[in-house]
This record gives structure tokens, sequence and C-alpha cells, in this order.
């Protein structure tokens, strides 16, 4: 296994003043090393963070193995646990991934608990990403093996069935897509046309669905991870995007 500068952190926050229950933010755009991100404005923490903190986890303390997983299979479920856990004034990290984890995957998830109370993982092969005749298919799973990973490492574990419309052909029939205009034309874009508007608006919904204080992608995917924070940018999510160097299994 190999580590690519698994501690620097490229931190992306959005340029806009937006109201989080309890708090105000003003974020503005940022790019330096950190190790952390300190906690805003006060915060009220459940017996279950306090316990995770004492151990060594939280926003404030180092990633916790620790933690109680549940899966959770719908938006709404997931929707409703988030908004408990704000309505007790915890902070919640998202790593959105398509499952098939490797060790790289897992370094994101402990990067999340560094910055945020809560953690969300999405487990969730995105369909709209892949072009008729391209590999969605035999794309690689092992939900039985995913959830053995994830367990401890998070506290929730979104696995969702199907994230869009269907006919009854089981065709797409999502009618609103999300596009980069500028940035998805080069490199991949120029041969996969549809793939970053699929990636783009996954990333949207998730963050409407866990509605998420910060994200963590790889930045191994570069041009993907400048999409997603040009769309944070441009539409006004309040995410923080982090991006990190993946660690991958040799």
């Amino acid at each position: 296994m190999t580590t690519a500068a698994s501690t620097q952190f490229c931190v992306y926050r959005p340029a806009a003043t937006f109201q989080r229950p309890g708090k105000t933010c003003t974020r503005t755009q940022v790019k330096s090393s950190v190790k952390r991100k300190e906690v805003a404005g006060p915060r009220v923490p459940s017996t279950r963070t306090m316990r995770v903190e004492a151990e060594g986890g939280g926003a404030s303390g180092a990633p916790s193995a620790n933690r109680e997983t549940i899966v959770l299979k719908t938006p709404t479920e997931v929707r409703n646990w988030s908004r408990k856990c704000r309505s007790e004034g915890l902070k919640i990290g998202l790593v959105p991934t398509m499952g098939y984890l490797h060790e790289g995957h897992l370094s994101l998830v402990r990067t999340a608990a560094e910055h945020a109370d809560k953690i969300v993982v999405s487990v969730y092969v995105n369909e709209s990403q892949f072009a008729p005749g391209e590999d969605l298919a035999i794309y690689p799973r092992d939900t039985p093996g995913d959830l053995a990973k994830l367990e401890g490492l998070c506290d929730v574990v979104f696995m969702p069935e199907c994230l869009y419309e269907k006919n009854a052909e089981g065709e797409l029939e999502n009618q609103t897509f999300i596009q980069v205009e500028k940035l998805q034309k080069p490199l991949c874009g120029k041969s996969r046309p549809i793939f970053f508007r699929g990636v783009a608006t996954v990333v949207a919904k998730l963050f409407n669905i866990a509605d998420p204080d910060v994200a963590i992608f790889g930045k191994k995917d570069y041009q993907q991870w400048r999409i997603i924070t040009q769309m944070v940018q441009d539409l006004d999510f309040a995410v923080d995007v982090i991006g990190q160097p993946l660690v991958r299994e040799a």
C-alpha cells in the first residue's frame, strides 16, 4: 500500500453567507494544508458524541473506530436522521462512494471524522454517469464487504436502491440534470459526454438528502473534484468540499 501525502487536504469553502440552525456562516475560498478544521460556534453534543470525543473522535479529536453504524435505504430516512443531528447542534460529514471499498475510501472516512461529529458514507453505483453500452452491469460490487469495512467507522451507511425516476422498462426518466458547462468539456468529457453530468447530479442529490456541512472527496480524479467544487460555488451549496490525495492499495 502506498500513501501519497495523506495528511495534506485541500479545503474549498464556497464564497457565500448562509444560515444554519443556531449559527450564521460566512465562507471564503481557501486552499491550505490542514489537518483539521475548528467547529464554528457553540455545539451541544449528544451523549453518544461526548462518548466518541472522550475516546478521541468527533470534530475536536482524532477519528474514532467505535461508532454505532446503521444502514439507511431511503432519502427520507437519511433526511430525518440529518435533521435530528442538526437539532442537537452536531456537524455532519459526507463521503460519497460507489462501493467496492478499499483503503483509499476508508482514509476519506477517517478524514471526515476529523471535521465532523457524525459521518454518512453513501454506497451507490450511480447509473446516470454511465452511457448506454458502458460498464454499469459489470461494475464491481461487494455489499457485505463494504458494510464490514465501514462498521464502527461511520454513523450511517446510505445504500439506496435508486435515486432516479424510471419508466416501466427500467430506463431513467429523470428530467433534471446538472452540467458544469466549461469544466466538463476537456479531458474525460470529450470521450464520455454524460459522465460529469451524472456525477454533478448525483452529488447534488446527496447534498440535498444528507445536508452535510463538509464532504470529502479523493483527488485522484482531479477533474471530477474541480467540477464538484465549481458546482458548490455556482449553486451556493452550504458545504465545505475537502479534497484529499487518495491512499491506494499496492
